[in-house]
């Protein structure tokens, strides 16, 4: 079992990621840490098809709409059912 969390479009430490997320709306920071959600699964041998369970905290609840589009691309990427 693999469980991620805390997860923020903030570059990781010691890593090469250098994006200013001041710059990005909810859609793209939303895009980023899904971006890093597939690395470090893809790490684990795993992927967005074997997720069990996931949870998406916004600063701003009137931002759904915009997280669930990052979110639906992503997931039609690979899978799309539903969670």
């Amino acid at each position: 079992m693999i469980h991620l969390a805390g997860q923020t479009a903030a570059p990781m430490p010691e890593s090469d990621e250098n994006q200013d997320i001041s710059k990005l709306d909810c859609k793209e920071q939303t895009a980023v840490i899904l971006s890093r959600i597939d690395r470090l699964l893809a790490e684990q041998g795993a992927s967005k098809a074997n997720l069990v369970r996931a949870w998406l905290f916004l600063h701003d609840p009137k931002d759904v709409h915009i997280a669930n589009e990052a979110w639906d691309e992503w997931r039609s990427e690979e899978h799309t059912s539903e969670l």
